[in-house]
């Protein structure tokens, strides 16, 4: 019999706990990771241990904390390399974690070369994908008038962006809506 060593965090705050996280060594095969990494049989036998899979993210039936699981996740990708090195002797490079299809997915990713940011390859990330119909969701970084453009008149998706106190109009211009509930269809005040 095997032994998988799971590396557990609890997320809590105030003594209360809110989220608990699992993860383990990344699986032999999984066909999606391995066309993204694209890595040859032999080379992913010799650097699959630089890969966690994130096994377990709960976040605690009773917890209602708006983007508490990005949160929860990003603080615990900002240790988690150093915690692995420390147990396990080495670092990992590459966190894995899956998606229930039926709640949502993520369905490209790209690494921004250093020399540009990300607002700029929405573009190019996007282009191959097929997105009519579908709701697109982005942070607060994207929330600009080109990206939403190209999503509704180029790919025919609806999308959601994070609007924060930085963008005063458009902030304003949300508040003068006078919405009492989010979705957009719920009643409206005024």
């Amino acid at each position: 019999m095997s032994h998988r060593s799971i590396d557990a965090y609890v997320a809590h705050h105030d003594n209360r706990w809110l989220a608990l996280l699992g993860w383990g060594a990344a699986a032999l095969k999984c066909k999606a990771r391995d066309q993204w990494i694209g890595w040859t049989q032999a080379l992913k036998l010799q650097r699959l241990a630089l890969v966690a899979n994130n096994s377990r993210f709960l976040i605690l039936p009773d917890v209602n904390v708006p983007n508490l699981a990005s949160r929860v996740l990003a603080l615990n990708l900002k240790r988690l390399s150093d915690d692995w090195l420390e147990t396990h002797g080495h670092p990992i490079y590459l966190a894995e974690t899956f998606v229930d299809p039926h709640q949502g997915a993520v369905l490209a990713q790209q690494e921004i070369p250093p020399t540009t940011n990300e607002i700029t390859m929405v573009k190019t990330l996007l282009d191959p994908v097929e997105l009519e119909g579908a709701v697109v969701t982005a942070d607060a970084i994207h929330t600009q008038r080109e990206p939403a453009a190209y999503l509704v008149e180029d790919k025919k998706a609806d999308y959601v962006f994070t609007v924060k106190d930085n963008q005063a109009r458009l902030r304003e211009a949300i508040e003068d809506l006078n919405l009492v509930d989010f979705p957009p269809s719920a009643p409206n005040v005024g």
